[in-house]
């Protein structure tokens, strides 16, 4: 079975992202992750949009056999501060 994630964002601050970006690189590695889509200004079709960017990842089922604790501290290693309350499962 496959996860995906999709990041719906804007960026404030360039600098930061492109750390976090270079950071996250090896957090996609760790689980064997593929980025499927990115685009800095979608078209929207339906409805409003007041972000910037959005990211379409996969990552397979069987990557995530750590379980959750490495979840946790993979968020908590974080370059960027957390900025909005984490989604529970």
């Amino acid at each position: 079975m496959t996860v995906y994630a999709i990041a719906m964002f804007s960026i404030r601050d360039p600098a930061a992202y492109e750390r976090y970006q270079a950071w996250f690189v090896g957090v996609k590695n760790r689980y064997k992750g593929q980025l499927l889509a990115a685009d800095k200004h979608p078209v929207v079709v339906e409805g409003s949009w007041d972000l910037e960017k959005v990211v379409l990842l996969s990552f397979p089922k069987d990557a995530d056999s750590s379980g959750s604790d490495e979840r946790v501290s993979t968020k908590a290693e974080s370059p960027l501060p957390r900025c909005a309350p984490p989604i529970a499962p």
